[in-house]
Order: C-alpha cells, then structure tokens, then sequence
C-alpha cells in the first residue's frame, strides 16, 4: 500500500509492486551509522549519516540480451533497463570535505550543502 497516494499498489512501467524483488536492506555501513538522507545520480547512491558523512554506492545498469529483445519485442517488459545497487560491496566514504548537512543528484552530479552553509559539487566532467 502506498501511504502518500493512499493506493493500493504502485505501477512502474508495467510492473506492479508484487513483480519486482523483496526490498534488501543495506546493512554495511559503519557500525553505528544513523543515516539522515539517501540521493541518486544515474549510477551513484550517496548516503548521508547523521554526523555529516558521506558514504556511496555503485549502482549498475543492466541491458537486456538482444535475444530477448528480439523474442519480446523492444515495448515489452524483457526490453525494459533494470537497475541493480551494488549493496553488498562496502561502501566509499568519500574523504576531505566538511561535514555535510544536506545532498542534492542530478543524473550526473551531486552537490552538498555542507554545514556552514559551503557549497561542493561533483559530476561526471562531460562538461569540464
């Protein structure tokens, strides 16, 4: 059940709630880490912990086959890109900025609002 929209199942792209997998916990971080906030980029999940640290994950894409492509047609749910985040490998605490108070993604940058107020930013340098 959808608590915000107050339905009784979400649809994403012809998938409904029961077709896609359990949700996984992410249980490697720091032990004692209290997170405050979680951002997505296209390929990056960034973990903002309540001291102001920021841990990221890798998130990889997965194509499907050009036999299934081809067995079930470009519109059907074989064609479709699946994302999967690489929770099992430790994360990467990203070293030499000032405690963060809040993250923002775009689909290849982040920013982060540090806690005096300083802003950093880093992206993927297609545009220098």
């Amino acid at each position: 059940m959808c608590a915000k929209a107050k339905l009784p199942s979400i649809e994403v792209e012809g998938l409904v709630d029961g077709d896609r997998p359990d949700m996984v916990e992410v249980t490697n971080l720091p032990g004692g880490t209290k997170v405050r906030q979680v951002a997505f980029t296209q390929s990056r999940m960034f973990v903002l912990s309540e001291k102001g640290e920021v841990y990221l994950y890798k998130v990889t894409e997965h194509l499907p086959d050009r036999a299934a492509m081809e067995q079930f047609g470009r519109a059907g749910p074989a064609s479709q890109i699946r994302g999967e985040l690489m929770i099992n490998d430790a994360p990467i605490k990203i070293k030499g900025i000032a405690p963060v108070k809040q993250i923002a993604c775009g689909l290849d940058h982040v920013v982060f609002l540090d806690k005096k107020g300083g802003l950093m930013a880093m992206g993927d340098d297609t545009f220098g």
